[in-house]
């Protein structure tokens, strides 16, 4: 099996193999041994996103911007490079799945845009986002489309439709 120039990752799986999320949707495959953060979530659920994505834009220009990156769903027995950020940590496929719909709205978009300063993305971006129940009994039907989750949560934060209006305006969509 060759390793690559690091001689940490695998190209291809193997037994006991964790899956290891590289920048935009490259995955290599390293042994539990070579794992030196975050094993609290390696076993679990939960969703990455790229911690540098410059593209991705800061609020206040003319045009409507994207703010974060596409998030990833990653199962148990995975773990992600620095070029990532791993978010929440779940028992379920289903949750995981969810969050990764919440991050894809444009009401969380433009609450990380309040705090985004330049492309790195941290965990102070979140600052103002509300922490949700991804579990299927919520108050957010979490089987809707995106569009739908943001109707949803204008609603359950009482938004006006001035400050809909400036957040639909100010973020693309994502799919």
């Amino acid at each position: 099996m060759e390793k690559t120039k690091k001689n940490i990752s695998y190209n291809k799986p193997f037994d006991g193999a964790y899956e290891l999320r590289c920048a935009h949707e490259v995955i290599k495959y390293v042994s539990k041994e070579s794992i030196i953060k975050n094993m609290n979530i390696a076993n679990h659920w939960k969703v990455f996103t790229s911690k540098g994505n410059g593209a991705a834009g800061t609020l206040g220009g003319k045009s409507p911007v994207s703010i974060l990156g596409k998030p990833y769903v990653a199962g148990p027995q995975s773990v992600c490079t620095d070029s990532l950020f791993p978010i929440g940590c779940f028992d379920s496929k289903e949750a995981a799945e969810n969050l990764a719909k919440y991050l894809k709205t444009k009401f969380v978009r433009y609450l990380a845009g309040v705090m985004k300063v330049t492309h790195n993305i941290t965990q102070i971006v979140y600052k103002y986002v509300p922490i949700q129940n991804f579990d299927s009994s919520t108050d957010i039907d979490w089987s809707k489309s995106i569009e739908d989750i943001d109707k949803q949560l204008y609603r359950k934060y009482h938004l006006t439709n001035e400050e809909i209006n400036i957040i639909e305006n100010s973020i693309k969509p994502m799919d």
